[in-house]
């Protein structure tokens, strides 16, 4: 990490690598998210954290809100639940999500017990499995 503060890649870098230890535990992922959170960053940096050859790539956000749901699935931060809800519209919207981002979304989001927006989770679970079937899902 970067003296004096590291971007959400950085955060999202150390979480994997805590996750693959198998020693990201509850409470170092909440002062994880706390940390994200007195940072400011939010909904518009985690759709910026797909790599200069990852265009259109949710892969590194959706792994990041699968982290926090797998490892606290209780987490009470409102402004992290907020910000991955407006991440998770902005991407329902603009269709960046590719068929197995949807679902892990999807799933990463079911798990969360905090997050209330079942229109969203409805809308994300028809995105992810008509993008798997390959159905077009305009309204």
């Amino acid at each position: 990490m970067k003296y004096g503060g590291a971007n959400l890649v950085d955060v999202y870098k150390v979480m994997r690598a805590l996750a693959t230890m198998n020693i990201l535990k509850d409470e170092v992922a909440v002062e994880m998210v706390n940390y994200v959170v007195k940072r400011g960053y939010d909904a518009e940096d985690m759709v910026a954290m797909a790599g200069e050859h990852e265009i259109n790539s949710m892969r590194r956000a959706v792994h990041l809100i699968m982290l926090v749901s797998y490892s606290k699935p209780d987490i009470k931060n409102k402004h992290f639940l907020n910000s991955i809800e407006v991440f998770t519209r902005e991407v329902i919207d603009k269709k960046t999500l590719n068929p197995m981002e949807a679902f892990e979304l999807y799933k990463a989001l079911y798990n969360l017990k905090n997050f209330k927006s079942d229109k969203l989770l409805k809308a994300l679970r028809k995105t992810s499995f008509s993008n798997l079937l390959g159905q077009d899902v305009s309204e």
